[in-house]
């Protein structure tokens, strides 16, 4: 199953078609949409504490890109 790897900001939605389009992606692409920044997902704190910091960040270092969110 592909993990997400990289995160753009809706701004540069444009910059994530292209690492697709060029296949310079590892995993799946995700577009912020309604999000301000990465790590706002998951807002309920006992969920978070549940789930485990390092399980919701882990995909990270499988990252293509360091785009700036």
């Amino acid at each position: 199953m592909p993990i997400l790897t990289d995160v753009f900001p809706l701004v540069e939605t444009g910059e994530a078609l292209r690492l697709v389009q060029t296949n310079r992606h590892i995993g799946k692409v995700g577009v912020l949409g309604l999000a301000p920044e990465e790590g706002t997902g998951v807002t309920d704190p006992a969920a978070r504490e549940r789930i485990g910091e390092p399980r919701l960040t882990s995909w990270r270092r499988y990252a293509t890109t360091t785009a700036a969110v």
